[in-house]
């Protein structure tokens, strides 16, 4: 397998739903269709290709990894876990799934069906918390895979957690696990709580929080070429008001600060677009 590829879809899935992963995913490669092609891109035409995916930071940090590639590692993709977790875009888990799908190696993808799976069977539920760090359920999981069978490992981890090891339907009756998992019985009647909504930063004269407005702002710069902050501001919001122009500066600051856009003076007026 491509590692590059493999690598395009693991930051694609990421907080992403996998039909519209599906769509985009072979759009993007035909774009670009391997890494020094992604490494050499304009910020603005990585942003651009993204549309629709949610998350835009996720796209400059793929770029960001891909020229780390080749300013750091000659232009080979890492194999190492420990370099690998370092790396722009990257962490433990997102390093974890890559090493497991792009190289089958021995190391345990941890998704949220694998993670679920081991910390039942070996800890008991997860529910209303984890018992145990990711870091342990890691290294467990490393003991777990056959020699040798990294990727068919992985693959049938996430396909049990998926269909028999579910979050809110575990199917225990039919588990060859049963009597060895410390989850069973408690787990069947252990009702999964609903996660309380995190209070979002937002303007309380508009409807959004702001990170809605953020994509909003990205949506209208891929149309727009550049636009003052007053036109921006009202592109995403109707009811947008020159009072509201400190709010529109902070979402742009932290725009900025992510790299997803640009700024300068035109005419005294501060104009705004996606980088080059």
């Amino acid at each position: 397998m491509d590692p590059y590829k493999i690598l395009v879809s693991e930051i694609m899935l990421q907080q992403t739903q996998v039909d519209r992963v599906l769509k985009k995913y072979p759009e993007f490669l035909k774009k670009f269709p391997n890494a020094k092609a992604l490494a050499g891109a304009k910020k603005a035409d990585v942003i651009l290709a993204w549309q629709g995916m949610g998350y835009n930071r996720r796209a400059l940090n793929l770029q960001k990894f891909v020229q780390a590639v080749f300013k750091d590692h000659g232009g080979k993709f890492p194999t190492e876990y420990g370099v690998l977790k370092k790396m722009p875009g990257m962490g433990p888990v997102t390093a974890a799934s890559f090493m497991a799908f792009a190289y089958g190696k021995d190391i345990p993808a941890l998704d949220t069906n694998i993670r679920r799976v081991i910390h039942r069977i070996f800890y008991g539920p997860e529910i209303p918390k984890e018992k145990v760090s990711t870091d342990k359920i890691f290294d467990l999981g490393k003991i777990l895979i056959p020699q040798g069978k990294g990727w068919d490992w992985n693959q049938a981890m996430m396909d049990f957690g998926s269909l028999v090891c579910q979050k809110r339907r575990p199917l225990c009756e039919t588990c060859p696990f049963q009597k060895a998992c410390k989850a069973y019985p408690k787990i069947l009647s252990i009702k999964p709580q609903k996660r309380k909504a995190k209070k979002e930063p937002r303007n309380e004269d508009f409807s959004y929080p702001n990170r809605i407005y953020r994509g909003r702002v990205i949506e209208f710069l891929r149309k727009t070429k550049h636009a003052t902050l007053f036109e921006v501001g009202r592109a995403i919001e109707p009811s947008f008001k020159r009072k509201h122009l400190p709010w529109m500066k902070s979402i742009l600051k932290g725009l900025l600060h992510d790299g997803l856009i640009q700024a300068s003076t035109k005419d005294h007026k501060i104009v705004v677009s996606l980088p080059r």
